[in-house]
């Protein structure tokens, strides 16, 4: 008896927010298969779900290249038949991808290729999208009313982007990497960039979120990185490490000032003394500034 293909959504990071059907479905596998990118190792969906792998699952990786006709070259075709005989075996294998399977996703064109074949069980469980789960954690409400809300991808044309967000009260922008300045044009051309938040890797421990022009970075799954893209200022843990200098007479932790003359700013950076080894955030407290003691390092520009 040949074995089910399941297509699954694992969510954008947090793998507490996989469905129960979801983590039945990857308890029972046989086999799970990880797509990967040709210049990565690793699968970011594989680690979502490993808390709920069981010791002896199998686990495949596979590199889907997105090249022009890309269902038809060999690489996707060698997927295809690995799968075909490993549910043809009897193994039920398991097929992880980010978010929701049917939204931007490889499995849909893995699914169209499986689905021409005869007598192959498949069953697609949904996952939690990522903007959904950005919505939740800052309290965005994605609509309501009568709002429209639309999904852009921002390697659209420019025509088609204006076009949406000409008649949107909201909008979802995906695949925003090299195209962010142009990204941030065609809010601001429709009052949308006021209110707008980016969020990278949502849910896991480097999560990334840029809001009312500030950065906030996750290291071990905590913020302990804040850069304030409008004052320079840049935090580390609860203390102020670099900041921006406008003209005029600034004093220092350890009492010394310095002028920074008109025309002119300043960056200045605090850094601890070589006894300080290591400093993380959790240490960089008060009590370690007087302890070891600040150095500051300014740099003085020309405007």
């Amino acid at each position: 008896m040949a074995g089910t293909f399941y297509g699954i959504g694992v969510g954008p990071g947090d793998p507490e927010l996989l469905t129960m059907k979801a983590i039945k479905a990857i308890e029972k596998a046989d086999v799970l298969i990880a797509p990967k990118t040709e210049k990565k190792d690793g699968s970011v969906a594989l680690s979502i779900a490993k808390p709920y792998l069981k010791d002896d699952i199998e686990i495949v990786y596979q590199v889907f290249p997105m090249v022009v006709n890309f269902e038809t070259t060999d690489a996707w075709q060698k997927n295809k038949e690995e799968i075909l005989a490993l549910l043809q075996a009897g193994k039920n294998v398991v097929f992880l991808t980010l978010g929701d399977p049917m939204f931007y996703s490889t499995y849909i064109y893995v699914y169209r290729l499986l689905a021409k074949e005869k007598d192959i069980n498949i069953e697609t469980i949904p996952g939690v999208p990522a903007f959904c789960a950005i919505g939740s954690k800052l309290g965005y409400p994605l609509v309501e009313g009568n709002d429209i809300i639309s999904v852009i991808p921002a390697t659209a044309d420019k025509e088609t982007i204006d076009k949406a967000l000409a008649v949107s009260n909201n909008v979802v922008m995906m695949k925003v990497y090299k195209n962010y300045p142009e990204v941030v044009d065609a809010l601001a051309e429709n009052d949308m960039v006021d209110n707008a938040v980016l969020v990278s890797r949502c849910g896991l421990p480097d999560e990334e979120i840029i809001n009312d022009g500030t950065i906030y970075k996750k290291n071990d799954g905590k913020y302990d990185f804040v850069m304030n893209l409008e004052t320079f200022e840049i935090t580390l843990g609860n203390s102020v490490v670099a900041k921006f200098l406008e003209p005029g007479t600034h004093t220092f932790v350890h009492g010394k000032t310095l002028d920074i003359p008109e025309g002119c700013f300043g960056l200045s950076f605090e850094l601890g003394t070589p006894e300080m080894d290591n400093p993380t955030a959790d240490r960089w407290t008060d009590v370690d500034r007087f302890i070891y003691g600040i150095r500051n390092y300014v740099m003085i520009f020309e405007k």
